[in-house]
């Protein structure tokens, strides 16, 4: 028992001797406080002071960047304003080479032009103006060169055809002269005596230039005596002057009194152009005017063989009136 007595006293006497311990620390700790505290309370206005120097130096300091970083921003913008305006000139000067306008603004809205932008405008639209003038103007030369081409081509291409039209009618006039003049060999060979069958072309075409130059010579030509002349019948007669005429070799009318009155291609021309230039006209006036444009004598190589040279324009006008 003693010895239990002497543990526990042992065990008690260790645990005291750890708080005693324990409260010093805490002791030592209370103390710390309160000096820091007094040490505190005796000197607050140079510590507040002093944050209030760090807190208006930091101010300061914060006011002057943000002034220096105004001012750099303040610059920036000037000079993109200045980049901003370079490249709209040249923007407007590209636009006026090229002849390209400018797109709007997706909001419809355009920057007011200073002086200098809208002189610049004004050039590009004279420079526009005219551009747009010489285009008109070459388009319309461009537009005349391929009419007067057009037309060039439609004149050649008429006088072609009348050319070769020409050229058929020469063809057919010099076939049926020589079917004319073999027709004249036929009947010059039976009526007329002595006359071989061995006549040549020559000879035919010769006998034809002289009945023509007969009724030229003697511009009015009775039939029958035209007959009688050559041999002919006068139905044959008639015939031959008909298909003269068809052919161009003569020209003329035939009245009732059996006569053919031969009228030049010039005297044709001049009545027509006497009659273009008066318009309408009787017959009569015409009749009575007539003389003074178509000769009626006979030529001096021609005989005359009692033909008479008058012709009688009132039994023309009537047998054009029947």
């Amino acid at each position: 028992q003693v010895s239990r007595e002497c543990l526990a006293r042992a065990v008690v006497a260790s645990i005291m001797a750890d708080n005693a311990t324990l409260l010093a620390g805490l002791a030592i700790i209370v103390l710390i406080g309160v000096a820091v505290a007094l040490f505190v309370g005796i000197f607050p206005s140079t510590s507040a002071k002093a944050a209030a120097e760090d807190l208006t130096g930091a101010s300061n300091e914060q006011a002057s960047t943000s002034s220096a970083a105004a001012r750099r921003t303040t610059a920036r913008n000037r000079m993109r304003g200045a980049a901003a305006r370079r490249r709209q000139a040249e923007d407007d000067v590209a636009a006026a080479v090229s002849g390209e306008s400018e797109e709007d603004d997706e909001d419809g809205e355009t920057a007011p032009l200073n002086k200098k932008e809208r002189q610049k405008a004004e050039k590009r639209e004279q420079r526009e103006a005219r551009r747009a003038a010489e285009q008109a103007k070459e388009d319309k030369l461009t537009s005349y060169a391929a009419r007067r081409a057009a037309r060039d081509e439609k004149l050649e291409a008429e006088r072609k055809a009348q050319e070769e039209e020409m050229r058929q009618a020469d063809e057919e006039r010099k076939k049926r002269e020589d079917e004319e003049a073999a027709k004249w060999i036929g009947q010059i060979s039976v009526e007329q005596e002595g006359t071989g069958e061995g006549d040549d072309q020559a000879e035919s075409q010769g006998l034809l230039q002289q009945f023509i130059d007969y009724i030229k010579q003697r511009k009015t030509v009775p039939l029958e005596q035209l007959a009688t002349e050559f041999k002919l019948r006068t139905t044959d007669v008639i015939d031959r002057v008909q298909g003269l005429e068809a052919m161009g070799r003569l020209t003329g009318v035939m009245d009732e009194r059996g006569k053919y009155i031969y009228i030049s291609r010039g005297e044709m021309e001049a009545v027509a152009n006497y009659i273009n230039q008066k318009g309408r006209i009787a017959i009569s006036e015409l009749a009575a005017k007539s003389s003074t444009f178509i000769d009626l004598e006979a030529k001096a190589a021609a005989i005359t063989l009692g033909a008479d040279p008058a012709i009688d324009f009132d039994s023309l006008v009537q047998a054009d009136e029947e």
